[in-house]
């Protein structure tokens, strides 16, 4: 009975990390995102400052869409993990670009907010989107439909 407990506690305790991650993170790039897609002109600006030449204008509206539609994603769990390596090329993009001398020195970078989401994102991937996620109800739906498929099957 304890053992039960137990195993329903670490259960729930493990889903409920990876929902308070996905959420706090997909709040990040959602606003981020958005902040981007919102201010268009100082975006540009900012990543032709940046040096990216004659693609600027394909990676200032790039990024801002990815960050926003990842973090909607992150969110609701759906498409989790091709959300977070998509979110973890942009944040090595963003460290390795705008801040190359972070990325050299690994003091720096263990303090840098762009680090530490890619630690997060691969916690995510590692772990999956967790039990209170839509990719998780769409699978339990789909193998419980299945399930009752072949029960009908056998009994014929």
């Amino acid at each position: 009975m304890l053992l039960e407990q137990f195993r329903w506690s670490a259960r729930h305790v493990k889903a409920a990390s990876a929902l308070l991650t996905r959420v706090a993170l997909g709040a990040v790039f959602l606003q981020s995102g958005l902040a981007k897609i919102s201010h268009h002109a100082m975006t540009l600006t900012f990543f032709a400052n940046l040096g990216f030449g004659r693609a600027t204008p394909l990676v200032s509206v790039a990024i801002p869409w990815i960050e926003f539609l990842c973090g909607m994603a992150l969110v609701g769990g759906v498409l989790s993990t091709v959300a977070s390596f998509l979110l973890i090329a942009d944040m090595t993009v963003a460290i390795l670009v705008a801040n190359p001398e972070v990325a050299v020195d690994i003091f720096k970078l263990l303090r840098f907010y762009d680090f530490l989401y890619i630690l997060l994102l691969m916690g995510l991937i590692a772990y999956g989107p967790g039990l209170y996620s839509i990719s998780t109800l769409v699978t339990r739906f789909a193998l419980n439909s299945r399930r009752n498929e072949l029960i009908a099957n056998q009994q014929r």
